[in-house]
């Protein structure tokens, strides 16, 4: 009994349907892929120990690692660091430091003459690096310093911090790529549908 109305079927909405799921498909899988670069799972990293920095001389430092906490005068990020500055020299103490990058950033106090010279070294307890060992001010760095921290010790790797940098970039350059695969995937199905 449907009192002279005819029940049509739309045959169309199955297919948009279809291509909504799609879409939506495409957009998961791919925000997951790049996620997932962009922000790998950490494992628990184990504590390697105490890991310390020494600066004398006319300047000031502060350690970043390499999910970019900081250790200064003014912030403490890293959880049970401690920043001294005492008798001319600064010290910055990471007692449970993991196997990392740790960069350590130079800022020349303003008052400081260009000939003055400043020292920085950093030591786990076994082994001991100069960073700038009697560096005058006027050479002193733009760049940071790169403390590699591992289970064999630490080494001086500020030569490979481009590198890190530029892993960074490309992280990014693969969330962009990803959406624009994306965009370029709808785009086609749609124009598709209209024909």
């Amino acid at each position: 009994m449907n009192h002279g109305y005819q029940l049509r079927g739309d045959h169309r909405a199955p297919v948009l349907s279809h291509f909504w799921i799609l879409s939506i498909i495409l957009v998961i899988a791919v925000c997951w892929i790049t996620c997932s670069m962009a922000w790998p799972v950490a494992a628990q990293q184990e504590s390697l120990g105490m890991l310390r920095f020494d600066a004398s001389g006319p300047v000031q430092i502060e350690v970043h690692d390499s999910e970019g906490n900081i250790v200064s005068r003014d912030v403490i990020e890293i959880e049970g660091a401690s920043f001294h500055d005492e008798d001319a020299e600064i010290i910055i103490e990471i007692p449970d430091s993991v196997a990392a990058d740790y960069m350590v950033y130079v800022n020349v106090n303003g008052s400081a003459i260009r000939l003055q010279h400043f020292d920085i070294s950093a030591t786990n307890g076994t082994d001991t690096l100069l960073l700038a060992d009697n560096t005058l001010i006027v050479n002193a760095p733009h760049d940071p310093y790169v403390v590699r921290n591992s289970a064999e010790g630490i080494v001086d790797v500020t030569g490979e911090a481009g590198s890190a940098a530029s892993a960074g970039l490309s992280i990014w350059k693969w969330i962009v790529a990803g959406a624009v695969v994306v965009l370029c995937v709808i785009i086609l199905i749609i124009r598709q549908r209209r024909k």
